[in-house]
């Protein structure tokens, strides 16, 4: 995604604090690493691309309060290692 959308901000949800943040600074300045959804959202408004991979469910995670879900979670496969991802399209009022 950083590769196709680097002039989008974009944030690696760090949940589990597995020790790879040096890795994803090759794509900064258009990423960072969080360790929690609040350090993205809480004074953002706007739209918010959550993508996991396929069977993660990570955009439950996302908090509900201001949030509108416009478009549910789609499941899309690529060829690279057979992978497949999900994204859901969120709106914060």
């Amino acid at each position: 995604m950083a590769s196709y959308f680097p002039d989008n901000k974009q944030y690696f949800y760090n949940q589990w604090n597995w020790d790879v943040e040096e890795a994803y600074k090759a794509y900064a300045p258009a990423m960072e690493t969080v360790y929690s959804y609040e350090e993205v959202l809480n004074d953002y408004q706007g739209r918010v691309w959550v993508v996991g991979t396929a069977g993660s469910n990570i955009y439950k995670e996302v908090p509900a309060e201001n949030m509108n879900i416009i478009i549910e979670a789609k499941e899309y496969k690529i060829a690279y290692q057979n992978c497949s991802y999900q994204f859901t399209l969120f709106e914060k009022k």
